[in-house]
């Protein structure tokens, strides 16, 4: 599957996934082709899912309100309580 295939059903369970075990899972289930920079940019970083999230958010979330897709970094909680979460630098909201 590719990331621009993504039905509604598969992107909400892919928002539900918390750990690196479970979205390894979820990308062997769903059968996702990455390409090679999206691959490098899922297992490449620090945080597996926050990868994911990153690479695919865009594809996983709805159109952003800014106008079109959603474009994700690394979100770093001030409080460092929240973990695997990206920001869109568009509108700022937070996943």
């Amino acid at each position: 599957m590719k990331p621009k295939e993504i039905s509604p059903d598969v992107a909400e369970r892919a928002q539900e996934v918390q750990s690196a075990e479970q979205m390894r899972a979820f990308l062997n289930d769903e059968g996702f082709e990455l390409t090679d920079e999206q691959l490098e940019a899922v297992v490449g970083g620090v945080n597996f899912v926050q990868g994911f999230k990153t690479v695919l958010g865009p594809y996983l979330y709805p159109p952003c309100p800014a106008g079109g897709l959603h474009e994700f970094e690394e979100y770093v909680d001030p409080k460092g309580e929240a973990v695997d979460k990206v920001r869109c630098v568009k509108c700022g909201t937070v996943y």
